[in-house]
C-alpha cells in the first residue's frame, strides 16, 4: 500500500516538473517570437512616439493677394493623413500655423 502511495507522489511530482518545463518554454518561446518581430509588435507601436514632417504652403502672389494652397486647419489635416499614407504610417495629429504675410505652414505627426 505504502509503495503504491509512493509511486503515485512521484508521478505527481513528474507531472508537475513537466507542466512547468512546458511553461517555462512556452514563455522563452514568445518572448523569441516577439522580439523577432518586434517591426511589427502591436506594443511597440503604442509607446512609439510620433515622427513630425512639415508641408511647407506653396502660396503664390496674384494680383497683390496671397494665394495658399493650405488655407486652414481642415486642409492642413487632410494633408497630414496623406503623408502619413505615403509614408505607410499612421496620422496621429496636425498643427496648422497661420502666418499674415508668408505661406502657412502644416505639422503632421504620424506613427
Amino acid at each position: 500500500m505504502q509503495t503504491q502511495k509512493k509511486e503515485k507522489i512521484k508521478t505527481t511530482k513528474k507531472r508537475k516538473i513537466l507542466l512547468i518545463t512546458l511553461i517555462l518554454f512556452l514563455v522563452v518561446l514568445s518572448t523569441l517570437l516577439v522580439l523577432q518581430f518586434q517591426e511589427k509588435s502591436v506594443i511597440k507601436k503604442i509607446f512609439q512616439e510620433p515622427t513630425m514632417y512639415e508641408i511647407k504652403d506653396e502660396c503664390g502672389l496674384l494680383f497683390n493677394n496671397i494665394l495658399h494652397e493650405i488655407k486652414n486647419s481642415g486642409e492642413c489635416k487632410i494633408s497630414c493623413i496623406n503623408e502619413c499614407s505615403i509614408r505607410n504610417k499612421n496620422f496621429y495629429d496636425s498643427n496648422f500655423i497661420e502666418k499674415n504675410n508668408s505661406c502657412h505652414t502644416c505639422n503632421c505627426y504620424c506613427k
